[in-house]
């Protein structure tokens, strides 16, 4: 089931053997960037029937969420799927074909529903939706032959910034949620295509925060994974991110990594040469580089 996953990192192994490993100005040499080129790996779709899916699955009295895993009795890792949409809209359909991806390569995966600009989200009751499909999902992993020991927190574009936030803060993130059960920090966290400093998204976020920096400073750095970087440094991280992406500038990754590094994360960089950023999450573009960067983390 596996056998994918494993030839795309053999893949990227030899690419970055024959192209040699760079490392950014400063780093220490454990954090290496892997330049994947292009053109889109192709993929291919799990077969019909294959993913059982459970949908709207109730995990808060406001939200539900879909569990897809494949056929089979053996343990799988578990994913938690966090959507984009700038923190104004999107919803977890929008990646239910990379959910269907991932779990057809042998994971069970939650496809989660949070708050949206546009939904009444704000700080902090989305982050507490994000922290609440965590918890949910290392409650219930067992009933879905899921591995609560094993659970990646995987964020696109905003829900990068949002998931980065609920995987470094630690179980600071409660709020409404229909377990009492599980903690809300996963075993490793995988960011695509992520805006993740949100002070540089100030006019945009101003309703999102309840006001402008100057006037409620505290929540700004709360809902900031900036604030967060010297925590958990033992979480086993991985950004990918596009280099021809027109919607969340490269630097934003660049700069987050070195960020993580300067406090002492162990964490990996995947820059995707003239990817764009729906690309990163197509299942006919570079779907599958997601699945295998987020399973290798969770062997």
């Amino acid at each position: 089931m596996l056998r994918s996953v494993l030839t795309l990192l053999v893949a990227i192994t030899m690419i970055t053997a024959c192209a040699g490993n760079e490392t950014i100005p400063g780093s220490p040499s454990t954090s290496t960037v892997d330049e994947v080129p292009t053109p889109p790996i192709a993929t291919t779709a799990p077969a019909a029937g294959s993913i059982e899916i459970d949908e709207r699955v109730p995990f808060t009295d406001l939200l539900v969420l879909d569990v897809l895993r494949p056929a089979g009795d053996e343990l799988l890792p578990v994913v938690v799927l966090v959507h984009g949409g700038g923190w104004v809209g999107g919803e977890r359909s929008d990646l239910a074909d990379l959910a269907a991806l991932i779990a057809g390569e042998g994971a069970v995966v939650y496809n989660i529903s949070y708050r949206t600009i546009a939904l009444g989200g704000s700080y902090p009751g989305t982050f507490e939706d994000i922290s609440c499909g965590v918890r949910f999902a290392r409650d219930t992993a067992d009933s879905y032959r899921g591995d609560p020991g094993r659970i990646a927190l995987v964020g696109y574009s905003a829900g990068a910034h949002l998931g980065a936030v609920v995987a470094l803060a630690g179980d600071e993130f409660e709020g409404d949620c229909l377990t009492d059960g599980g903690s809300s920090l996963p075993d490793a966290f995988v960011g695509v295509a992520g805006p993740y400093d949100s002070d540089q998204f100030s006019p945009l976020l101003i309703p999102f925060f309840g006001g402008a920096p100057a006037e409620v400073p505290d929540a700004w750095a709360a809902g900031n994974p900036y604030t967060y970087v010297d925590r958990r440094p033992d979480l086993r991280m991985h950004l990918l991110q596009g280099t021809a992406d027109r919607t969340v500038p490269q630097q934003s990754t660049l700069d987050f990594h070195e960020a993580l590094i300067g406090a002492g994360h162990e964490v990996q960089l995947t820059m995707v040469e003239g990817a764009g950023h729906n690309e990163m999450v197509d299942p006919d573009g570079y779907g599958l580089l997601v699945a295998a960067a987020t399973l290798a983390l969770l062997r």
